[in-house]
């Protein structure tokens, strides 16, 4: 399914410029890409290579370090002061296929949900792939 939803924005982006289809390097969990060769005119460049891929929803959840996940020794108000962690799933990899994609890449261009969630996430999304960039700003 979220893969014809994929194909379905590539396709809609690539508006003429047929979208080839590839599974990731990184892991056979990871989504897809579909890649394309098109005008690309808010850069001012007459042809860039496009990469069409996604995330399945966040790449990061917060949690407390594990000296604050016991709740027979750790009290309650404690939490409010405790430090927090950045934790992401291993198995779909997904920060790691995005730092590869972005790798040969110099624009990132961001296609999310247009509410706070969708937000987090593409902050999330720049935090992985920007320092990847071959030309970060």
């Amino acid at each position: 399914r979220l893969c014809k939803k994929m194909q379905a924005l590539a396709d809609a982006l690539a508006v003429g410029f047929p979208a080839r289809k590839r599974k990731s390097v990184v892991s056979s969990s990871s989504p897809p890409v579909f890649e394309y060769d098109a005008p690309f005119h808010a850069a001012g460049l007459a042809t860039a290579h496009f990469k069409v891929t996604s995330t399945v929803g966040h790449i990061f959840s917060l949690d407390f370090p594990t000296d604050y996940n016991n709740t027979q020794k750790v009290k309650n108000e404690d939490l409010f002061r405790a430090p927090t962690v950045h934790c992401e799933d291993p198995r779909p990899r997904v920060s790691e296929h995005l730092a590869q994609e972005a790798r040969d890449c110099d624009i990132l261009v961001l296609w999310l949900d247009c509410d706070r969630e969708g937000e987090n996430i593409c902050f999330e999304v720049i935090s992985v792939a920007r320092p990847c960039l071959r030309s970060t700003p």
